[in-house]
């Protein structure tokens, strides 16, 4: 697959979790990757907020429909600024990365809010 076939495949995946933005940073942004190079991606939604980023995680895993693993990084708008004052991983992601918008046009997988709205509520947090 190459990386403009990977970059729609992404794109669909933003749509199908109901992501506003991600950004593909790594080998594959640099169209270097080995056989077997995961796919780095800093996923941001604010429908995050409120659900603890191991359980972001789970969430992603599940919808991922590619043979190659997925290192997500799944932060909200207020969580990428913070985090984009650092020197860590996602100042590199936003620096260095392809940022890819999700289109709008696109319905979004319906159990996906119902999922989040659940893990929200199973924190306590409101929406």
């Amino acid at each position: 697959m190459d990386r403009d076939q990977l970059l729609d495949h992404i794109r669909r995946f933003l749509q199908v979790i109901g992501a506003e933005e991600g950004y593909l940073f790594g080998s594959r942004a640099r169209n270097e990757p080995l056989l077997n190079s995961d796919v780095d991606l800093l996923i941001v939604s604010d429908a995050f907020e409120g659900i603890p980023f191991p359980r972001r995680l789970v969430q992603m895993h599940r919808h991922w429909f590619l043979p190659y693993f997925l290192e997500a990084l799944p932060y909200t708008r207020q969580e990428v600024a913070r985090l984009s004052q650092s020197r860590g991983v996602v100042v590199a992601a936003l620096r260095d990365g392809i940022h890819i918008r999700a289109d709008s046009s696109v319905a979004r997988l319906a159990t996906l809010p119902s999922e989040m709205d659940m893990e929200r509520n199973h924190n306590g947090s409101s929406t």
